[in-house]
């Protein structure tokens, strides 16, 4: 649930923070007092494109955040999937600069916005006005359904069936371009035949520049090598045999002087350490000789991989490696094309006859639960004010299969008796959609655990009697989730359990929006010139009086 909401520099919002309660929670306020902000606000949060002209103060940047209870989400998983921290508290907040760049960070990790938008849409669903349309919508019908009936292993399975069947026709669809596109075999051959030719081996290239650098400096390295050995060792006397004369005065020293004991230890330590490089480095001397033919064979090998690497256009040696395998396979592909074409062909047939077992069991498991979702619709309806209305789903099978599934399911719909039934978007009112739309969350949150959902103005076209049966369901969603309903209307309002108000306030020649926690006595002066509009009457008062005694 959505515990608590800052905004700062956000539209008119100066700076705001706001607590938020469990169930049915309303806020009201006049026309343009600033309701639409505060959604506006919520919106980035769940990933929506940042609009500069929102940040109000052009010398500082906008921050809204979140803070979300997400104890109850089962979320964990997620979290784990998209690399981001679990806290039972999920702290979501956007911040938008003045140029217009934006940043995104859940529980304090940066994050991309479609991996915010990812997490919001587990933890808060905006309903408005125009969201009424979705009922048009086969892909939102279909997810209302499979909800229903509680499709999540059939839909995997037959994902699973049809990216098997998609992958197939994708490999089909590369052979045959592919095919197309490698008509000159002999070109192929002689490209492969240069790489091959090379007999190239990964790392050779580090190793040849290695040993490159080495042939070409060899006498400046020889005679180092003999300045450290003779420094060591010569006839002067050298480094070795000044050492090994401390070291004898140091064993001298012991008979006399016990503390000196670990010095000569290390001093001995020390000689034959010296002693052993010396011999290393006198080797190494020995044996560095300028070899003209190996480093002319390292040059020419040298020189070979460079002109390899720039015809192919490639950096390393494992690049043309991987060059040289993608010429083999694309030689096999042509010289086997009638085999894979016909494995491949096969492959199609096979993976859609799967993919369609599957379809068909998906379709058969969502029109088992129609009748349910039927009646249960229709009892909300008939619990709305609706007595003759109707619903009936429908579902026509799709030409081609689809990601989700064969099916296209619409809902016909009748408010009236004897009047047959037609698609909803074409005879349903707009107060007419909003009880539906309600009906199918009323429904949905029945079945699982639902984010908060915020009602945007969903009671628009609806009054009265009505609009307090609405405010009954949506009282009644409470009792399972978070639910927060903008409303202008008071029988909506008077159901709440809190209620907020938005308004705008005037200083110093600023207009800005604010928003508060009403108290009782504000309840019912707030419900009052909803009533009555500005001027408040005692009729009004007792009206808002009565209202919320009710509940």
């Amino acid at each position: 649930m959505l515990k608590h909401l800052h905004i700062t520099n956000y539209a008119l919002i100066n700076r705001l923070d706001i607590d938020f309660s469990q169930g049915f929670s309303v806020i009201t306020g006049e026309t343009g007092a600033g309701k639409s902000i505060i959604l506006g606000a919520l919106n980035l949060l769940s990933g929506q494109r940042a609009d500069t002209r929102a940040v109000q103060d052009g010398s500082g940047k906008c921050i809204i955040e979140a803070v979300f209870d997400v104890a109850k989400y089962d979320l964990l998983h997620l979290f784990a999937d998209l690399d981001i921290e679990y806290a039972d508290e999920c702290i979501m907040r956007r911040e938008i600069s003045p140029s217009g760049k934006s940043r995104a960070f859940v529980n304090d990790s940066p994050v991309q916005l479609n991996v915010m938008r990812e997490v919001a849409s587990r933890l808060f669903d905006i309903h408005s006005q125009h969201q009424n349309l979705l009922i048009s919508d086969s892909a939102f019908m279909l997810d209302f359904v499979d909800a229903v009936a509680g499709n999540g292993d059939i839909k995997c399975e037959y994902r699973n069936r049809y990216e098997a069947y998609v992958n197939a026709i994708r490999e089909y669809e590369t052979l045959i371009k592919a095919a197309k596109s490698n008509d000159d075999v002999d070109y192929l051959r002689y490209q492969l035949a240069q790489l091959a030719g090379a007999k190239l081996r990964d790392g050779e290239q580090e190793a040849l520049e290695e040993e490159q650098n080495v042939l070409t400096h060899a006498e400046e390295i020889k005679t180092d090598l003999y300045t450290i050995s003779r420094i060591f060792d010569n006839d002067d006397g050298g480094l070795l045999t000044e050492l090994k004369k401390i070291v004898n005065t140091a064993a001298s020293l012991q008979n006399l002087y016990q503390q000196i004991e670990p010095i000569h230890s290390r001093l001995e330590n020390s000689y034959l350490e010296l002693k052993d490089i010396a011999y290393d480095v006198s080797g190494m001397a020995d044996d560095m000789t300028y070899d003209h033919d190996r480093l002319q064979a390292v040059n020419e090998r040298l020189d070979l991989i460079y002109s390899l690497q720039q015809k192919f256009r490639v950096h390393t040696v494992s690049d043309l490696i991987d060059k040289a395998k993608d010429f083999e396979d694309r030689l096999a592909m042509i010289e086997n094309y009638d085999d894979q074409k016909a494995q491949l062909s096969a492959r199609i047939d096979a993976t859609r006859s799967e993919a369609i077992r599957a379809a068909n069991d998906l379709s058969a498991s969502r029109v088992a639960v129609f009748s349910s979702i039927n009646a249960s619709i229709i009892a909300v309806l008939h619990s709305l004010g609706m007595p003759s209305a109707c619903v009936e789903l429908a579902t026509r099978p799709k030409a081609e299969l689809m990601p989700d599934g064969l099916d296209e399911i619409t809902m016909l719909f009748t408010a009236n008796k004897n009047r047959s039934m037609q698609d909803v978007t074409g005879v349903a009112s707009g107060g007419e959609l909003a009880r539906l739309m309600l009906a199918i969350k009323s429904v949905t949150c029945r079945l699982k655990v639902l984010p908060t959902i915020i009602f945007d103005e969903i009671d628009t076209g609806v009054s009265g009697e009505i609009a307090a049966k609405m405010g009954d369901m949506m009282k009644q969603m409470g009792e399972r989730m978070q639910v927060i309903s903008i409303t202008h209307l008071p029988q909506i309002a008077a159901k709440g359990a809190v209620q907020y108000k938005v308004y705008k306030h005037d200083n110093d020649g600023q207009t800005t929006t604010n928003i508060k926690l009403l108290s009782s006595g504000e309840r019912v002066e707030e419900l009052a010139m909803m009533l009555s509009g500005n001027k408040i009457t005692d009729a009004a008062i007792n009206n808002a009086k009565e209202l919320l005694k009710d509940e």
